[in-house]
């Protein structure tokens, strides 16, 4: 878990009585039990590494907490707060990954495994970027535009951006939907980071990917991409390599050509990076 709910009330209750250390101690143990998801070692030895407690005073503080917070068992330290909270988050995303399947089966094409174009569409890929060039006809500044759920902040020429729900005016492609492509992200992809603020680079970013191939050119394949995302333990955060925090994908990093298609080849389908 990326992050947790903290009620203040209850914390300064239950812990009015702890001193400094002890608060600090408590607190980098919360945040190992809920970043890993799993009960904390029954090694002293391990905790206090985990804790950052390398004095003899901070050791003792650990060891009151864990006496006192947890439950000694055969799996580890555990706390029934921690526990609970963490099934809550499991429980979401394993509803959100049904949503996702349930989806996948109504939309057209491949409802088994997301569509991977072949060496033609890599070519088109790869010459896209090369011969991209920004349009310099139009100077006129855009005014940043605030929607419900995105910030556009711009300082490039409107021609060489297109803001959420404004149209492409650029002839023979089709309008990028920014905002419902955005829509489906936040919906297929609860666990990863939200967007706040849709900037002039991300924009591109986005709008590149659609216009290299006339397939990515409709929401049913976002739709597609956004369920096949979902199906990797690594993009969402489900599974990380020892000692560091899961990692989530953002829609700015999967936009990114390099990571669009290492997405596309299914590197990220292992449990770990490519």
């Amino acid at each position: 878990m990326n992050y947790y709910e903290r009620h203040i009330g209850d914390y300064i209750r239950d812990t009015v009585s702890l001193t400094m250390l002890e608060d600090g101690a408590y607190n980098r143990l919360l945040d190992q039990y809920y970043q890993t998801g799993r009960p904390l070692s029954l090694d002293r030895k391990m905790v206090y590494r985990l804790a950052r407690a390398t004095s003899a005073a901070e050791r003792k503080a650990v060891d009151f907490v864990l006496d006192t917070f947890f439950q000694h068992t055969e799996e580890g330290y555990t706390q029934k707060r921690v526990q609970a909270e963490i099934e809550r988050f499991s429980q979401k995303q394993r509803k959100a990954k049904a949503s996702a399947e349930a989806r996948w089966s109504k939309s057209k094409g491949n409802a088994n495994a997301f569509e991977l174009h072949g060496a033609s569409d890599m070519r088109t890929h790869s010459e896209g970027n090369a011969h991209q060039t920004p349009d310099t006809n139009h100077q006129t500044p855009v005014k940043p535009t605030t929607t419900t759920d995105v910030v556009v902040a711009d300082s490039q020429p409107a021609a060489d951006l297109m803001h959420v729900g404004e149209p492409d005016q650029r002839p023979g492609k089709p309008d990028c939907p920014h905002q419902q492509i955005i829509a489906l992200y936040h919906d297929i992809l609860p666990m990863c980071p939200p967007i706040r603020d849709w900037t002039p680079a991300r924009a591109q970013a986005l709008r590149a990917r659609w216009n290299e191939n006339k397939d990515r050119q409709n929401l049913d394949y976002w739709r597609r991409f956004f369920t096949f995302v979902a199906d990797s333990d690594f993009l969402t955060g489900r599974t990380s390599s020892a000692g560091r925090k899961p990692f989530r994908a953002s829609l700015e990093w999967m936009c990114k050509a390099e990571n669009f298609t290492k997405i596309r080849e299914e590197r990220y389908h292992e449990g770990a990076a490519a």
